[in-house]
């Protein structure tokens, strides 16, 4: 005897209601999603459950990644921490050994001793660093003192070097005018190539001011004058 399931049934009896007329073509659609949906549900339930889930299987990427041999890196990093290991056990041994807390004991002592040396050390280091950042102070005020007084002072400075210059130059031109003899080359040319020469404006110059006069008084009228 076969036994259909009541989807199967009702699904069978919409199609002889359907093809007498009595049920539309949409309530037959609805009706066999509904149907399709209890049977799709009646055999998952009646599947047998699986004793393991999928969920706790490991994956194949992490089966990969822990056969992967280890990056250099890693290595260098786990021999790093080997050696590293090493020394500290080593050094462990080695100051525990009756000679090395000897000489660790000695040292001790001689530093206690050396305390007050130490001490004063540092006194007259920090008296010795304040002395030079006083004297620091002092010469960068000095340097800016000077700088003001320059700075005040150079228009003065440089009036004063211009009055001095000039005085000179005139009493230079004064004797030289007094002792060449009557020519036009000795008494007038070279005066006036001298001022064109040593001064950028000779018409201002003391050369050229002082010629002025002297030439008056060199040259008379009514004079002999020589060419040389």
């Amino acid at each position: 005897m076969i036994h259909a399931s009541p989807c199967t049934l009702q699904t069978r009896t919409c199609c002889v209601q359907q093809r007498s007329g009595s049920v539309t073509h949409g309530d037959f659609r609805r009706r066999a999603k509904r149907c399709r949906g209890y049977e799709a549900l009646t055999r998952g339930l009646s599947k047998p459950r699986q004793s393991g889930s999928q969920c706790n299987r490991p994956s194949i990427v992490v089966l990969a990644a822990q056969r992967r041999p280890p990056s250099f890196i890693q290595r260098w990093r786990t021999l790093k921490a080997a050696v590293d290991k090493q020394n500290k056990r080593t050094r462990q041994a080695i100051s525990s050994l009756p000679p090395a807390q000897a000489v660790a004991h000695a040292l001790a002592v001689v530093r206690r001793w050396l305390e007050p040396l130490y001490r004063l050390s540092h006194l007259i280091q920090a008296w010795w660093d304040v002395q030079l950042d006083s004297y620091a102070e002092f010469g960068g005020e000095e340097v800016k003192r000077q700088w003001e007084w320059k700075r005040r002072t150079e228009a003065e400075r440089s009036l004063w070097h211009g009055i001095v210059t000039f005085i000179k130059v005139s009493f230079l031109t004064v004797f030289y005018m007094a002792v060449v003899p009557v020519s036009v080359f000795w008494g007038a040319f070279l005066p006036l190539v001298a001022a064109w020469a040593c001064y950028d404006r000779p018409l201002l110059s003391p050369v050229f001011i002082m010629f002025i006069p002297m030439v008056l008084l060199k040259f008379p009228l009514g004079y002999p004058v020589k060419l040389l």
